[in-house]
């Protein structure tokens, strides 16, 4: 009977101050309702706390109204968390819709039902109990968060349930429900991807590296910090530049700094000492950005190249002799491809037709002529057709625009991968003193 005198009282009070939304002060609510001062306060004071009714001040008056808010069941209803309400008795008294399709039921068929007859039983199975107790102890005025799984449908929860007062004034729970299976899986797929990608940097013979904007080691795989002389434990936290030697840390922090500027990758190679050696690294370092796109840490490859740098600096003096002995050569000296073009000469061939023959035609260069040379084919294509040696005899008009004789040899000198000839080599003697005796003697 006093239940539902005071659900009276209240519905007069909110019904009052809904005519009036300018609002009351205490003296004309209760001399309107026709109740006691006190009463009115008491009411006022459950609704205020409640939040049915707020209250403002007007000089010396205390003025009352209804709430300005949107009724908790529409807010509970557009949220896409699972919600329930129960009683003191663990009771439904309200589910939103995502909570009542989850569960396969409506509003008629859940709502007065306790929770150990609701569709819930089944639906959470083996996680209930769990459930259940948790109630209990919110409607004890202790609230929990955690997780819950669903083995039989392989789904996860993270439920929160919360002591509540109704605007009644009755104790009873909120119980939220997030699906966040997919997050899980996407957290266990982060982590065995994760895992992955160590296990193969575990297993690489570069040097797998990552910094932060504070220059600290967040990650190095076994095969740098064996380097370094020491274990990933006693590099992983430390700061990098304390690692190495001041000039090769400064160079390090070069690059390191134009990553983290421009949030481009960067390439670089260079020596650096291990173990009392030196060694040449081929250095690749990648930006790593966090959500809105800042640079947080640097991730660092560095291959040893030391092999490749010998075999290049043992290319180069290679090449140098072979130049050098080349040059050497007092015979004029040439090379062209397929389409007669001279691309390379030594210095004699260049004394002897000039200094800009590379990148002539050699009929141009060496006859003076603006057709391939007669009998065709000449040396170089009759080379490049049959792939043998070639010789012959034949005059050539030098930069000073004399007749010479020269004995010519060509041969194939350079090959494309697949074998095709695509250069000729042309070495010529010079015999124009042993022509123009050969010429006396027959004249005598």
């Amino acid at each position: 009977m006093a239940m539902a005198l005071k659900q009276e009282i209240n519905a007069k009070i909110k019904e009052l101050l809904r005519e009036r939304p300018q609002g009351l002060s205490i003296t004309e609510i209760v001399r309107i309702i026709n109740i006691n001062r006190n009463t009115a306060g008491r009411y006022l004071e459950n609704l205020m706390v409640s939040g049915q009714v707020e209250m403002r001040h007007f000089g010396m008056a205390k003025i009352y109204r209804l709430a300005r808010r949107v009724p908790l069941s529409a807010m509970l209803s557009i949220s896409s968390e699972l919600i329930m309400l129960l009683d003191g008795s663990l009771r439904v008294i309200y589910a939103n819709e995502p909570l009542l399709k989850f569960l396969e039921t409506t509003q008629n068929d859940l709502y007065g039902k306790n929770i150990e007859y609701a569709p819930c039983v089944s639906i959470f199975d083996d996680a209930f109990d769990t459930l259940k107790k948790h109630m209990k102890d919110g409607l004890a005025g202790k609230e929990w968060s955690g997780k819950l799984s669903l083995k039989n449908k392989e789904i996860v929860f993270s439920c929160r349930i919360a002591p509540t007062v109704f605007e009644d004034g009755q104790r009873g729970v909120s119980v939220l429900f997030e699906n966040i299976t997919e997050r899980k899986q996407a957290e266990q797929a982060l982590r065995e991807s994760e895992a992955q990608y160590r296990s193969l940097a575990e297993a690489s013979q570069d040097l797998i590296f990552m910094v932060d904007r504070n220059d600290i080691v967040t990650y190095v795989n076994s095969f740098a910090a064996a380097m370094l002389g020491k274990e990933p434990g006693a590099v992983i936290g430390k700061v990098r530049a304390s690692l190495f030697p001041p000039d090769l840390a400064q160079r390090q922090a070069a690059g390191l700094r134009r990553v983290f500027m421009s949030g481009q990758p960067a390439r670089s190679d260079g020596p650096m000492p291990v173990n009392g050696d030196v060694r040449w690294f081929d250095h690749f370092l990648v930006p790593v950005l966090d959500t809105g796109g800042r640079v947080i840490s640097v991730l660092g490859v560095s291959r040893d190249i030391t092999g490749r740098k010998e075999t290049e600096e043992a290319l180069r003096q290679s090449e140098e002799k072979l130049h050098a002995m080349l040059q050497s050569i007092t015979d004029p000296m040439s090379m062209m491809n397929e389409d007669l073009n001279i691309i390379w000469a030594n210095d004699t061939a260049k004394q002897y037709f000039g200094k800009d023959i590379v990148g002539r035609k050699c009929y141009e260069a060496f006859h003076q002529r603006q057709t391939p040379c007669e009998p065709y084919p000449c040396l170089a294509l009759k080379a490049f057709r049959d792939e043998k040696m070639h010789r012959h005899e034949t005059t050539v008009i030098d930069a000073q625009g004399q007749m010479r004789f020269f004995e010519c040899t060509a041969n194939v000198a350079l090959r494309d991968k697949g074998g095709k000839p695509v250069a000729v080599l042309e070495i010529s003697r010079d015999i124009t003193d042993r022509k123009r005796a050969e010429e006396a003697l027959r004249e005598r």
